[in-house]
C-alpha cells in the first residue's frame, strides 16, 4: 500500500522536489562560495577609501555603504581581504585586532574597516564588504593621487666643496611615493636648474638621488643652502645649512697650502745653511787641530825657528 502511494505521489511532485532542492543548493553555494561571487547590487552596497591621503605607516579607513533596507544586525557583516579572501572582521569582531577593526553606524548604514600601519602588503589586493548575501569586491590599487610615502629620517645628506668654488650637495631619500618635486635655493636664489633628481623604483617605492652642483660667487660666502621637496600633498624641509663657505674654505685652503710650502722651503734653506756652517766649522776646527798635532810631533823645527829669530835680533839692534 505504501509503495503504491509513492509510485503515484512521487511523479506528481517530482518537479516541486527538484525546484526546492535546486533552491537550497543555490543558497548553500552562495553562502559557502561568497568570495567568488561577482559584485551584485552595486547601487546598494559599495566601499571606497575614505582616508586621503593614505600614508604608509599610518592607519587608513575603508568605508562600506550598506543597502538601504539594512537594519541593525539583521544580517551578518563581513570584511574579507587578499587574493585568498581571508576573513578580517565579522560583526565588529576582528581576526587580528592590532591590524583590523570595524565601526558600524546604523544611522548612516556605514561599516568602516580600519587598517592600521599600512604597508605594501595591504595594497594592490582585493577587499570584500559583505552584508548578508550582498557583496562588493574591489581592489585597493596603489595610485599617486591617493597614496603617499615619506622618506626615513635622518636624511642621507653630504655637502662638499671643491676647488673652483663648486658647491656639491648629494642627498638620498627612501622610501618615497610618489615622485618628489624639489626646489633648491642659495641665499634665497633658486638654483634648481643646477639640480638633478633621479628616482629609482624599488618595489612600490622610489629611491631618490638628488645632486646639486653650483659654482658659487666669492662675494656671497658664507651662504644659506636650503632644499625643500613636495611629496604628494606634504611639503618637507629636507636640508638647510647656514654656513656654506665654499669660496672661503677654498681660498683659505689654498693660502694654508701656500704658507705650508713656504714654511717647508724656508726650513729646508735654514737647515742647508746650518749644515754648511757646521761643516765649515768642523773643517776649520779639524785643520787647526791637525796643525797643533803636527807641531807637537816636530819640536826641532820650533827650536830652529827660535834660533833663527835670535840670530836676527842683533842685526836688528
Amino acid at each position: 500500500m505504501l509503495t503504491k502511494f509513492f509510485r503515484i505521489s512521487v511523479p506528481k511532485y517530482r518537479h516541486m522536489y527538484k525546484f526546492g532542492l535546486a533552491f537550497v543548493l543555490s543558497l548553500f553555494a552562495i553562502y559557502v562560495e561568497g568570495p567568488s561571487i561577482p559584485n551584485s547590487s552595486l547601487d546598494e552596497i559599495s566601499w571606497k577609501l575614505s582616508t586621503k591621503p593614505a600614508v604608509f605607516g599610518d592607519a587608513i579607513m575603508l568605508d562600506c555603504r550598506l543597502p538601504k533596507n539594512s537594519c541593525c544586525n539583521r544580517y551578518t557583516r563581513r570584511w574579507l581581504g587578499g587574493h585568498a579572501f581571508r576573513l578580517l572582521v565579522m560583526d565588529g569582531v576582528s581576526a587580528s585586532p592590532k591590524k583590523y577593526s570595524e565601526v558600524f553606524n546604523s544611522e548612516t548604514r556605514s561599516s568602516k574597516l580600519t587598517i592600521n600601519a599600512l604597508n605594501p602588503k595591504d595594497v594592490n589586493i582585493p577587499y570584500e564588504c559583505t552584508y548578508g548575501f550582498t557583496t562588493y569586491i574591489k581592489e585597493l590599487a596603489l595610485s599617486e593621487d591617493m597614496f603617499e610615502s615619506y622618506p626615513y629620517k635622518p636624511y642621507d645628506v653630504n655637502v662638499t666643496t671643491v676647488r673652483g668654488n663648486i658647491l656639491t650637495v648629494e642627498i638620498k631619500l627612501q622610501p618615497v611615493y610618489p615622485k618628489p618635486n624639489c626646489t633648491a635655493t642659495l641665499d634665497g636664489t633658486n638654483i634648481s636648474d643646477f639640480m638633478t633628481i633621479t628616482p629609482v623604483l624599488r618595489g612600490l617605492f622610489y629611491v631618490v638621488i638628488i645632486i646639486v652642483r653650483y659654482k658659487m660667487n666669492p662675494h656671497t660666502s658664507p651662504a644659506v643652502f636650503k632644499l625643500v621637496c613636495k611629496i604628494g600633498t606634504k611639503l618637507l624641509d629636507i636640508h638647510e645649512q647656514n654656513n656654506v663657505t665654499c669660496c672661503g674654505d677654498s681660498s683659505s685652503g689654498e693660502k694654508l697650502l701656500s704658507g705650508l710650502k713656504k714654511t717647508i722651503l724656508f726650513t729646508a734653506i735654514a737647515f742647508i745653511v746650518f749644515a754648511v756652517l757646521v761643516t765649515l766649522s768642523f773643517f776649520i776646527y779639524y785643520k787647526h787641530c791637525r796643525k797643533n798635532i803636527s807641531r807637537r810631533n816636530n819640536p826641532r823645527k820650533k827650536k830652529k825657528s827660535n834660533k833663527h829669530k835670535m840670530k836676527r835680533l842683533p842685526q836688528l839692534i
